[in-house]
């Protein structure tokens, strides 16, 4: 009973965490033609807070799922040294669970790398428009590196979303088969 009150508690303060901190802004609104220069303030000021995303969003790295999945996978492994699995089907659900964290901790740290592209070809695609030797050709490779990234980092956030709980889940559900035993 105790191994799922410290779950609970633990859910709980990474919930109350996770909403203290910023969350990533991600913008769709990428041209695929190159558009005409700004003003210097304009770019100015558009630049520097794309540059401050971007730095946001690396600040953000060990966040939420890594977190969450890393410390889960942890308390478990430790658990594991005290609650031996007393049938398969709590040792299935503790190897599903660790499976699933893995999965999100993956995903989560691929989708921290493909975010931060996201910023640096937005980046780049205003210098392009700001710079007048410009061509409409190496502005497009920069738009399609955009909303590859763009959608890489959206199927990954959500496969991280539907996997940290199940695995949380899983591990909850080992720990819960292991207690009654």
């Amino acid at each position: 009973m105790q191994t799922i009150a410290a779950f609970a508690i633990g859910a709980i303060a990474g919930l109350l965490v996770g909403r203290r901190f910023p969350r990533r802004e991600v913008s769709g609104d990428v041209l695929d033609v190159l558009p005409p220069s700004l003003p210097d303030e304009v770019f100015t000021a558009e630049r520097q807070m794309l540059i401050e995303r971007y730095e946001r969003s690396m600040a953000q790295f060990d966040r939420l799922v890594p977190w969450g999945a890393g410390g889960t996978i942890v308390v478990s492994a430790t658990l594991l040294a005290q609650l031996r699995p007393p049938d398969v089907l709590s040792a299935a659900a503790l190897g599903l669970g660790w499976f699933l964290l893995l999965i999100a901790l993956t995903a989560s740290t691929w989708s921290h790398f493909t975010s931060s592209r996201l910023f640096s070809a937005r980046r780049g695609m205003m210098d392009m428009a700001q710079d007048t030797e410009s061509n409409q050709t190496d502005y497009q490779v920069l738009a399609t590196a955009h909303a590859h990234a763009s959608r890489a980092t959206y199927w990954l956030n959500w496969s991280a979303a539907l996997t940290f709980p199940l695995g949380v889940v899983g591990v909850a559900l080992y720990a819960f088969l292991a207690a009654l035993a």
